[in-house]
């Protein structure tokens, strides 16, 4: 799962059923999320444990059996713990060929004329839920799965329609998403330079901020300061790197921006529990 570009521009699934599915488990090199963002929408459930999301600068516990729905362009990231949970991501313009009523609202809906809340599937029908539809389909893949995945997506949006769980895109919104713009030219920033030298100056300069309002802003969306979050940045890289078994710990440390080998041996141990080493040998053990 390639969460790990805070922009994804590449496309989900293939080019005729653009709909990508992930299954998440601890074990696995990208478990953690990184913020991120994207022009798909992106439906995250949890199956076991707890997750931490941050969705714009909100934060969101997740358990066992949650699922959130987010708006495409919205920045999220989160981090699990013990957690087993899957995500779908999905251009919603697949949906868009159906000229019935519902039709007209899911065009509204990619022209941002209307707006669905994370927890608008809160109040999802219990009685037949589309959301175990749609995970089920994607995850077991058998013959007419693609059926399936576009039943479950048009009773979720005729459901959220029906129930009037979503708002007009009014000013407020809009003010959100202008609000979230620097933080994502930071993320896009962080994440083409990372493996450079770069300064709390440079990353600032890069949302057209001050240094001070800048960690203030930083923090407050992303829950980490800015030096912070571009150090777990390069972990989570360094982390997928090791993972593939490609590079060797002294490669991964000066790949990802960092200069001192013993300061990364102790800012990745901080961060995983276990040294590079360490991390390397258990993915090629397990």
């Amino acid at each position: 799962m390639k969460y790990l570009d805070f922009h994804e521009n590449k496309k989900q699934g293939t080019e005729d059923f653009p709909i990508a599915f992930y299954h998440i488990e601890p074990t696995d090199a990208r478990y953690e999320m990184p913020y991120h963002w994207h022009q798909q929408i992106e439906i995250i459930k949890v199956l076991e444990g707890t997750f931490k999301l941050m969705l714009n600068g909100c934060n969101h516990e997740l358990k066992a059996g949650d699922v959130v729905y987010i708006q495409d362009g919205i920045s999220h990231g989160g981090v699990p713990e013990e957690c087993i949970y899957e995500c779908v991501v999905f251009d919603i313009k697949i949906l868009q060929k159906s000229e019935y009523r519902t039709g007209d609202f899911i065009r509204r809906l990619a022209r941002h004329q209307y707006y669905i809340p994370a927890d608008a599937l809160d109040g999802r029908s219990r009685k037949f839920d589309y959301t175990d539809l749609l995970f089920t389909a994607l995850s077991d893949s058998r013959e007419g799965y693609e059926m399936e995945t576009m039943a479950a997506l048009y009773l979720m949006y005729s459901d959220i329609y029906r129930r009037e769980a979503y708002a007009n895109n009014d000013v407020n919104i809009k003010a959100s998403y202008a609000h979230s713009a620097k933080f994502k030219k930071a993320l896009d920033f962080i994440e083409t330079h990372y493996a450079e030298n770069i300064s709390l100056e440079d990353m600032a300069k890069s949302a057209g901020m001050s240094s001070k309002y800048f960690c203030r802003y930083f923090k407050k969306m992303s829950g980490k300061t800015p030096t912070g979050y571009l150090n777990y940045y390069r972990i989570e890289r360094a982390c997928q790197q090791l993972a593939e078994g490609s590079v060797s710990v002294t490669d991964a440390a000066l790949g990802n921006g960092f200069n001192d080998i013993s300061y990364f041996i102790k800012t990745f141990k901080k961060q995983k529990g276990v040294t590079p080493r360490q991390y390397k040998t258990e993915r090629f053990d397990s």
